[in-house]
């Protein structure tokens, strides 16, 4: 098997790459906004008789094979499709059980489902689920933890997943030990919609030198304050001329970023490693740099840290 199909398919977003098994170049792609939520509704709404919810999942999936397959010129009949994110969540495909902490990145142990192809739907199917702890939940990112994850590094490795839900996972050995959510991105977007301070920022595209000085005060006052009584110096920050509007937008991202990435610096680890894509990464890189001068943080893009854990498991289980 030379080439896979990847398909990482979000709450708000789908995409389907086509993908060589030896390089794990990107050969083809397609992506939209058929996300798992807008997929569950439209299934829930169809007219009798309805398909199966197995087989109208399929149907997207099938839809979207054939623009990559025009897009690409040649035939995938018959590729493994190796699909992470929320297909196997309660509004997915079909819901799968988490896989309980530790998780063992070598053997590879997360729970999946196989599903052979058939007339309809000529592909077949891996449906990769998510981890759980005692109190919190991934789907998605322990795929791209194990993209990243290296046997051969000893000690305690801190893993940080940038996004509307940020992910702080724990590896030890070769297990995930323990993970995090931090709701630093919806926090940051109801702030800035719907609180009080959304009259004291103003989005400006952009991130020059006088926003990083904006965003590293803000940084430095999430790691060191009440972060209740830290988020009002955003409009404090605006009557009282210390920063403009625009200046304010990053200070408040700043703000949040650093009172979430505050309890790390009290953690001794042997890497800290960056899954992150090309928005989110300027800022927690920066954030990263403030609060560990001395230590150079490692960034591994997060597409190609999914695609790489896709094919560790297709191989690990014999799909490629």
């Amino acid at each position: 098997m030379q080439t896979f199909l990847s398909c990482d398919w979000g709450t708000t977003n789908f995409r389907l790459r086509l993908v060589d098994v030896n390089t794990g170049s990107i050969l083809a792609e397609v992506a939209n906004g058929e996300g798992i939520q807008s997929t569950f509704n439209k299934w829930q709404s169809q007219p009798e008789p309805a398909v199966t919810r197995a087989a109208f999942y399929q149907s997207i999936i099938a839809n979207a094979i054939q623009n990559l397959q025009a897009q690409y010129g040649k035939p995938l009949k018959n590729l493994p499709v190796v699909v992470s994110g929320m297909a196997s969540s309660s509004i997915g495909m079909l819901e799968l059980p988490y896989k309980e902490l530790p998780v063992n990145l070598l053997e590879m142990n997360l729970e999946h489902l196989d599903m052979v192809a058939t007339e309809n739907f000529n592909h077949p199917l891996l449906i990769i689920s998510g981890i759980k702890s005692n109190d919190d939940v991934i789907r998605g990112e322990e795929t791209k933890i194990a993209g990243c994850f290296n046997s051969n590094e000893d000690g305690k490795h801190l893993f940080i997943i940038p996004g509307t839900h940020t992910k702080h996972a724990v590896i030890e050995g070769n297990y995930i030990v323990s993970f995090s959510t931090y709701m630093t991105g919806e926090i940051f977007h109801l702030l800035n919609a719907e609180s009080i301070l959304k009259n004291s920022i103003e989005e400006v595209a952009g991130f020059d030198q006088q926003h990083k000085k904006a965003f590293a005060s803000g940084v430095t006052t999430g790691k060191n304050s009440n972060i209740l009584q830290s988020l009002f110096t955003t409009r404090t920050n605006q009557l009282f001329n210390k920063f403009n509007k625009g200046e304010n937008y990053f200070y408040l991202s700043g703000l949040l970023i650093g009172h979430e990435l505050k309890e790390t610096i009290n953690e001794e680890y042997e890497s800290i490693k960056l899954i992150c894509n090309k928005t989110f990464e300027p800022y927690y890189l920066a954030a990263l740099e403030i609060l560990y001068p001395s230590r150079t943080i490692q960034t591994i893009d997060s597409d190609v840290a999914l695609i790489q854990g896709q094919l560790k498991l297709a191989k690990a289980l014999y799909v490629i």
